[in-house]
């Protein structure tokens, strides 16, 4: 599951590589309460940045410890 932190990342991917598909905005919170576990639980990997066939795969459980890590600077 291709994931980008700008829809202009997405978008470029689109433009060149899925012409046929749209880029949608998922909110942050509900990306790690709802989705991260959906996609674990599908055995779906989720791709960060992905383009041309390339990007970096990550664990669910480090995403979202991450995420957190990172939303923690900002409360």
């Amino acid at each position: 599951f291709p994931v980008w932190p700008k829809r202009e990342f997405a978008e470029i991917c689109i433009a060149s590589e899925w012409k046929n598909y749209y880029s949608e905005k998922i909110d942050l919170y509900d990306f790690i309460q709802d989705w991260i576990y959906g996609l674990m639980n599908d055995g779906i990997r989720i791709t960060i940045m992905w383009n041309g066939g390339k990007g970096i795969d990550v664990e669910w459980n480090i995403l979202k410890r991450d995420i957190e890590i990172e939303l923690e600077k900002y409360e």
